[in-house]
């Protein structure tokens, strides 16, 4: 009966040390953004660099309908005129493939990193 208790804790480790390697090689995938892309209803709205601070007001229709904010190399939704407000929820976003989604007004936020498109400074309507 010692012998599996041996086996048992040697399993442990092997499936421990498995884990810790998966984990290590996924952080290493992660890589922060350089532009947050908006797009309102499908069309683009705006591209901005996650460099440079920026209050984005997002207005449709005369209106503003949603508020995002670029702070400190992060882009997060401020305000938003949907009754849910799950946008807002969604947190604070800097790595590529991330998003904030607006569903009522149709408000995607995506991150792009280099090569996606990012190198451009801003375009806004």
């Amino acid at each position: 009966m010692k012998g599996k208790g041996k086996k048992e804790a040697l399993l442990i480790v092997i499936v421990f040390a498995v884990l810790f390697i998966i984990f290590m090689m996924s952080r290493s995938l992660y890589t922060n953004g350089s532009c947050a892309v908006i797009t309102v209803d499908g069309v683009l709205y705006g591209k901005y660099p996650l460099s440079k601070d920026t209050d984005i007001p997002i207005i449709k229709d005369n209106n503003e309908i949603n508020h995002a904010v670029i702070e400190n190399g992060t882009v997060y939704m401020k305000d938003a005129a949907c009754k849910n407000h799950i946008c807002i929820s969604q947190g604070r976003k800097k790595a590529s493939g991330e998003s904030i989604v607006c569903l009522p007004n149709r408000v995607v936020i995506r991150i792009e990193g280099v090569g996606e498109g990012a190198d451009y400074d801003v375009i806004a309507n």
